[in-house]
């Protein structure tokens, strides 16, 4: 492997050929093998090539090496992207979206990703505004958050998202 993520119950993995695996707990399809059947050890991940991935509680995400957005598992209030709310889905899904993404990152409900220009957008869970648009509404589609402050890095919690501008500044 060449980098690894772990969700609450489920641990995901990319090769050094952008081969995508997962293990554990597979209630929502987190690991998405098209199946909801817990692995002890790593399966494949159908559909596409990843060159990263993300782990939230119950859900995981990736990158393709065209910077398509992918997600698969526990969608709830939205956060697979693909502009549904409440379903599940065992494989991965595209986020809809034209954006290309260079990161990407998973919170407990909520997941956001940094555009290859440098623009911040999430979507899922924003019971406490965590998505960052300024309302608590529940996206299932990507919004961009913090106009022209350049982001860098983020950090995804349960109910909290902060981020690294280029200056080295922190937002909450």
């Amino acid at each position: 492997f060449k980098s690894i993520t772990s969700g609450a119950l489920h641990t995901c993995g990319v090769t050094t050929t952008n081969g995508a695996y997962c293990w554990g707990a597979n209630t929502d399809g987190q690991l998405g093998d098209g199946s909801t059947t817990t692995r002890r050890n790593p399966v494949w991940v159908a559909g596409a090539s990843f060159t990263s991935l993300t782990a939230g509680t119950e859900h995981t995400c990736g990158l393709t090496n065209a910077g398509l957005a992918m997600c698969w598992g526990n969608n709830e209030a939205g956060k697979l992207g693909d502009g549904t709310n409440g379903s599940w889905s065992a494989s991965p899904v595209t986020v809809s979206t034209d954006v290309k993404f260079g990161s990407m990152y998973a919170g407990g409900r909520h997941t956001c990703g940094i555009s290859l220009a440098s623009a911040t957008y999430c979507w899922g869970w924003n019971s406490s505004n965590q998505v960052g648009d300024g309302t608590t509404t529940n996206r299932s589609q990507p919004v961009a958050v913090g106009a022209g402050l350049g982001l860098t890095s983020l950090a995804l919690g349960e109910q909290h998202t902060c981020g690294l501008s280029a200056s080295g500044a922190a937002y909450c």
